[in-house]
């Protein structure tokens, strides 16, 4: 089997990124906590998106397809990567 990454699994990669920056972000302004335990609020981001995607692709799409799921989770995570290398260099920077 072979699989093509087309434009709708870069467009769930890219709104799963933004949808899970707004939820870490609002999470972390919310809390006011700055330290390393930000590091894990990003995966509620993760749980959100998959909610979320999961519920596009099982009522608003024609066909359910668990690799759009997969794109906006990853676009997520994708994002708990650039958090936690942000937090590594403000540790260093201090």
């Amino acid at each position: 089997m072979q699989y093509r990454i087309g434009m709708d699994k870069i467009a769930h990669f890219g709104i799963g990124g933004i949808i899970g920056a707004a939820i870490a972000i609002v999470i972390t302004l919310a809390r006011g906590d700055y330290g390393w335990v930000v590091g894990v609020y990003p995966f509620i981001s993760h749980a959100a998106v998959f909610i979320l995607s999961f519920i596009k692709e099982k009522f608003l799409d024609e066909e359910f397809n668990w690799l759009d799921i997969l794109a906006s989770v990853l676009g997520s995570i994708a994002v708990h990567i650039a958090f936690i290398i942000g937090l590594t260099i403000n540790e260093f920077v201090k």
